[in-house]
């Protein structure tokens, strides 16, 4: 009963929000690919006087692979399945919107999935869902049809189907986390898949699961790698060698490593609300969307994994899970600078933790 009245209005302000953000979208324009090719032809990614955002590439990038694009020539610096989802809502509704939001609503539902495992009780679960669904850098992504929130349910969902096959070592389940591991490599950057992969070794490592980690390696891992090579069918039906398409993913990897600059920047942005521009003067700015919770959720995070430690009290698996992948993402964002929706794959786990850090405190008092 303590906690159904907090869901209950949590939910309830959530929804609401949900709502609000939805109904201001524009479902009714209609998609041209001609529209979008002129201003990305007259942009900086064509030497051209203008200066678009990223959903602007991906909008013109998805509607020409839906028509036959070559993925090797439209926005390479991406895998294509993020837009080729985008394209999917393009053909079907003539409008690039649905696809975000039917990611932020996944989203939203594979981070219960997660939460209910973790503390056991739906009612609880609903409450870190819902204080990350008021998130406004969450509600900001069903704005513009951008690939970090297509990428994030993917992220859970594979972290979800990780602990089922760690818990249960069936092969559906390493099977459909390579499916889901395939995906979070296959829409953005490679690199948050290598991260989830770091992690997820680092965790059984620890654990000394031997068997869990074999069948990562022949069941997971090739599963993910099928999935990336099917969302580049394309270009080997175009005549491309398989060998070049892997010297493509070695350029994706590299290229992705340009903000390796300003080492520890995005902590003063997580913390302090202190963002590192890494263009123009290199001046620190501030985000609209940065929220207090941040640091909140990060410190109360970070004072629960301290505590474990110290008192040497058991771990749960996905306890353990959800522990390494903040520690290897911390490591990894403490490299460069950072945008707000870069960090989509970590909050949501914060949010996991420092919850779980209340709840344990609240037990220990009773």
């Amino acid at each position: 009963m303590k906690y159904r009245i907090i869901t209950t209005i949590l939910m309830l302000l959530m929804v609401v929000g949900l709502i609000r953000e939805i109904s201001e979208i524009d479902f009714r324009s209609e998609y041209k690919t001609d529209v979008y090719k002129s201003v990305y032809e007259q942009s900086q990614y064509r030497n051209g006087p203008g200066l678009i955002g990223d959903h602007i590439v991906y909008l013109y990038a998805a509607g020409s692979l839906m028509e036959g694009g070559n993925p090797l020539k439209i926005n390479p610096e991406v895998p294509p399945l993020g837009e080729y989802m985008i394209g999917l809502s393009i053909l079907l509704f003539h409008n690039p919107n649905y696809t975000v939001v039917v990611a932020s609503i996944i989203t939203l539902f594979a981070l219960f999935l997660l939460g209910n495992k973790l503390y056991k009780k739906p009612m609880v679960a609903l409450i870190p869902v819902s204080l990350f669904g008021l998130e406004r850098v969450f509600l900001d992504q069903l704005k513009l049809p951008l690939l970090d929130i297509i990428q994030l349910p993917f992220i859970l969902l594979a972290f979800y189907f990780f602990f089922c096959s760690v818990t249960t070592n069936k092969k559906r389940y390493y099977l459909t986390t390579g499916l889901m591991l395939g995906f979070v490599v296959g829409i953005k950057v490679m690199i948050t898949g290598v991260l989830v992969v770091i992690s997820w070794l680092g965790y059984l490592l620890i654990m000394r699961n031997w068997k869990s980690i074999r069948s990562l390696m022949f069941l997971t891992l090739p599963t993910a790698f099928a999935v990336l090579v099917v969302s580049y069918l394309r270009i080997f039906i175009y005549g491309v060698s398989f060998w070049y398409f892997l010297l493509v993913q070695k350029w994706i990897f590299l290229y992705q490593q340009g903000k390796i600059q300003y080492p520890f920047s995005a902590w003063s942005l997580l913390l302090f609300n202190q963002w590192q521009a890494w263009w123009g003067d290199y001046s620190i700015l501030h985000t609209v969307d940065w929220r207090i919770s941040w640091p909140i959720i990060t410190l109360m995070s970070i004072s629960f994994i301290l505590y474990k430690l110290a008192k040497k009290e058991p771990w749960s698996k996905l306890e353990g899970m959800i522990t390494v992948w903040i520690v290897v993402f911390s490591g990894f964002i403490s490299l460069g600078t950072i945008s707000t929706r870069h960090l989509l794959p970590f909050l949501p786990f914060l949010y996991l933790l420092s919850f779980k850090f209340i709840i344990m405190l609240i037990d220990k008092h009773k």
